[in-house]
């Protein structure tokens, strides 16, 4: 049932960027959207452990980069492509691109590329000097991926003591970020730089390489985590507003996303579960253009009923179009593992 469980923050997503009102969790304002993708980071980091070990033998780092470059690329091309091309013939200013630069060739160059400006500043934030022009995606997290995917080959050979120390270091920086007092370097930890995030990703590891594993419970990962994410929000909860921002949705996602994940592993995949894992990706990605040229604003609960149906129904053209092309190269790349994962 992952796959739902993905769509449905993918929703959220949406649902975040209509401007309605935060959720109030014990005192805690938090932004949905931004819970989702903390949810996301964590499943990512369980399932990107689960994708390497498809590939085996000479090269397998390779073609498990290959792999991600698959699952990434051909559905953001396809959407930047879309956008472009109903910007030739319908301009939306809201989308902070000028008419010039829909024929521009360097501004699409930029464009394109977006999802690999992280590796440009690694443990850093930072996008493309041009990549305003077409912010049509959540390109920031979508870049803070690519760079844990590149990085876990190396992270899956460490030893677990390692990791939990990097856990630590990385929690100690998130906490250093909120003494400061200073609002943006905390969101910078939190929710913009890698070093920062790491944590959850790493639980998200930790999770698969203990699956089949006994051990007491509290030792085990989603406990671990779960600890984590109480501290952190309580000390979000005794913290002013304007200086904890995004703690609270970093702490929420380590309480609620491992049992999230876990439970939904559990239950047997319904129908149409690996095709809303799917739609998840598409829905994330082109999301913010459909509310664009919709100029929904949130003032009514229908709009996001109206946006995430139409939102789903584009991500379905672009998957059967475009992205189902690319499925059948990747598991021909691939060995059959023990976890389902055809809709990552």
């Amino acid at each position: 049932m992952v796959g739902y469980l993905r769509f449905i923050l993918a929703a959220l997503v949406l649902y975040s960027h209509l401007n309605y009102p935060l959720w109030n969790v014990l005192g805690v304002r938090i932004n949905q959207g931004v819970y989702a993708v903390f949810c996301f980071y964590l499943i990512s980091g369980f399932f990107t452990a689960a994708i390497f070990d498809r590939y085996e033998g000479e090269g397998r780092v390779w073609r498990y980069y290959g792999d991600r470059l698959l699952r990434i690329y051909p559905m953001f091309l396809a959407v930047m492509v879309l956008v472009g091309i109903v910007g030739l013939v319908w301009y939306e200013p809201s989308l902070r691109a000028q008419p010039s630069d829909y024929r521009d060739l360097q501004t699409w160059v930029f464009a394109f590329l977006q999802p690999l400006n992280g590796l440009l500043g690694f443990m850093h934030g930072g996008d493309f000097p041009y990549g305003a022009f077409f912010a049509f995606t959540p390109v920031a997290s979508l870049a803070l991926e690519v760079k844990y995917f590149t990085i876990f080959p190396v992270i899956r050979r460490l030893r677990e003591w390692v990791i939990v120390l990097i856990v630590l270091a990385s929690t100690i920086l998130v906490y250093q970020a909120l003494r400061s007092g200073n609002a943006d370097l905390l969101e910078s930890f939190t929710y913009r730089f890698l070093v920062g995030v790491l944590p959850v990703f790493i639980v998200g590891f930790m999770l698969y390489r203990n699956l089949n594993v006994v051990r007491p419970w509290w030792a085990r990962w989603q406990y671990l985590s779960m600890a984590l994410g109480v501290v952190l929000f309580v000390i979000a909860a005794r913290s002013s507003a304007p200086v904890v921002r995004w703690l609270g949705e970093y702490s929420l996602a380590l309480i609620t996303a491992p049992l999230l994940l876990l439970g939904g592993l559990k239950l047997a995949p319904r129908r149409y579960d690996s095709m809303a894992g799917y739609l998840s990706y598409g829905v994330f990605l082109v999301h913010i253009p459909v509310l664009r040229y919709l100029q929904f604003k949130g003032s009514n609960y229908g709009e996001f009923v109206i946006a995430l149906a139409i939102a789903a129904i584009v991500s379905l053209a672009l998957h059967l179009l475009v992205e189902r092309r690319f499925i059948g190269l990747r598991h021909r790349m691939a060995r059959p593992t023990m976890i389902t994962i055809n809709h990552l």
